[in-house]
């Protein structure tokens, strides 16, 4: 009934009519009741003829036009939380409220980053490192690095003779400061190598985090220089799920899959083994323990595939890079960098 009546207060159309055959209404009332719903089917039928909606139509369409309504475009979003506002649905005027604020949230966030790289650009750009800003620009170099140059750039034009610094290396200019006594300008520069320090741990522990997790797509993004904030957010949202045997038939299909993997790969992460006297052994353990692995990153990302699991891992044992990277987007939660849920593996041996 409460949608009813919100269709009747947003197409003027009452979905409430008073029923004719109501016993506490008098006879009276009665006949006035049955008379006016005589005329709205009247009324209906020629709206029909003359090619008008009919009542029922006009609520048809109310209900398609909020079910078309995007709750992250503020338009929209209003729309949706007047119209369960009215109809006294308040958990989805709330939520609709809620998902809007967050996308807000998000495009300020968005909107900040992309005015901080921008302003890091031109400030790069006017100091005269050129190379540097086209490296920053394609993350070639992290934001705390950026921001470490600047720094040194601008503290060495303090010197009263600086043409011979190589201004790309803040730990010459930072003793340059020192031998001519700019104490404060040397801790600035130490301050911003401290944060490049920092973030280069924090990022070094996060792609760990995320290769335990099977996360191949944030490592890749971390890799690549991409914005630790986003990583963390990402890596929350995980879900991970701990394997700790196989099954006989999950046993036969990694058989089936260490069959392609050539004798030079067995050897190098340790399943295949010299014999004593002649021959190769297979190490029965470290198979295992592989395939444990694989089986953990393919319960965690199962676009992958178990034998597209097993090479990511035999990749990373060796050192290459696994590409593309799957990305494991089921809750629809912004992921940074990235391929689709339908990628494969290939195992790029970049030595």
């Amino acid at each position: 009934m409460a949608q009813n009546d919100l269709a009747g207060l947003l197409t003027g159309i009452s979905g409430n009519r008073i029923n004719p055959m109501d016993s506490n209404l008098t006879p009276d009332q009665q006949y006035m009741a049955m008379g006016a719903q005589n005329v709205n089917t009247m009324q209906s039928g020629m709206r029909g003829m003359m090619g008008q909606k009919s009542d029922s139509e006009k609520m048809l369409d109310v209900e398609a036009k909020v079910a078309s309504l995007n709750p992250k475009i503020p338009a929209d979003a209003e729309k949706l939380i007047k119209y369960y506002t009215i109809t006294g649905d308040r958990v989805s005027a709330a939520r609709v409220a809620n998902t809007l604020e967050k996308e807000q949230d998000k495009q300020a966030k968005a909107l900040k980053l992309e005015n901080t790289r921008l302003d890091t650009i031109s400030q790069l750009n006017g100091l005269g490192l050129t190379e540097q800003s086209d490296a920053y620009a394609v993350n070639a170099i992290t934001q705390a690095q950026a921001g470490s140059l600047i720094a040194s750039a601008i503290a060495a034009k303090s010197l009263p003779d600086y043409s011979d610094l190589d201004l790309t290396d803040p730990n010459a200019v930072q003793q340059a400061l020192l031998n001519e006594g700019q104490i404060s300008g040397a801790a600035d520069i130490q301050a911003s190598q401290a944060k490049v320090q920092q973030e280069k741990d924090t990022r070094e522990a996060l792609i760990k985090r995320a290769r335990d997790m099977g996360r191949l797509d944030v490592v890749s993004h971390l890799e690549t220089n991409g914005d630790i904030a986003k990583a963390e957010t990402a890596l929350l949202k995980t879900k991970v799920q701990k394997v700790s045997n196989l099954t006989d038939n999950e046993r036969d299909e990694y058989d089936s899959h260490w069959k392609r993997i050539d004798d030079k790969k067995l050897a190098q992460v340790g399943v295949k083994e010299a014999g004593v006297i002649f021959g190769f052994n297979i190490n029965a353990d470290e198979k295992f323990r592989i395939e444990l692995e694989a089986e953990n990153l393919y319960t965690n990302n199962p676009s992958l595939g178990r034998e597209g699991a097993l090479n990511v891992v035999i990749a990373q044992r060796l050192g290459l890079t696994p590409k593309p990277i799957i990305i494991n987007n089921e809750e629809g939660e912004d992921v940074p960098s990235g391929t689709d849920n339908h990628s494969t593996v290939t195992v790029v041996d970049e030595g």
